[in-house]
């Protein structure tokens, strides 16, 4: 129950980022398949990223924190958890951001 509670606090503070950032496409979802799947039912055009992504999510992907199966550029952001200290994570989320994105950690 309590995950559910930090969850939603979650996805509204990602959202409000996001809003922030104008961050208006689509959007990539590291390290969280659950925030993921929050951000998609909230109407997020979220993609998941995922060593191996869950079933029932025709548009996640496979990859990992650091190597992301992304063009650079494709994205309007990054939302990555749990890579704060993985300089080569950052560096590849910044990769695949456009120009003026965000990266939200």
């Amino acid at each position: 129950m309590l995950d559910g509670l930090f969850l939603a606090s979650t996805v509204s503070a990602v959202r409000a980022a996001l809003a922030s950032a104008g961050a208006d496409g689509k959007v990539v979802v590291v390290g969280d398949v659950k925030l993921g799947k929050a951000l998609i039912g909230e109407g997020v055009a979220a993609v998941v990223v995922a060593a191996k992504p869950p079933r029932g999510m025709p548009d996640a992907v496979t990859g990992t924190i650091d190597q992301l199966p992304l063009e650079a550029g494709a994205v309007s952001a990054v939302v990555g958890v749990g890579a704060v200290d993985h300089a080569t994570a950052l560096t590849e989320w910044c990769r695949v951001v456009r120009d003026r994105g965000a990266v939200v950690i």
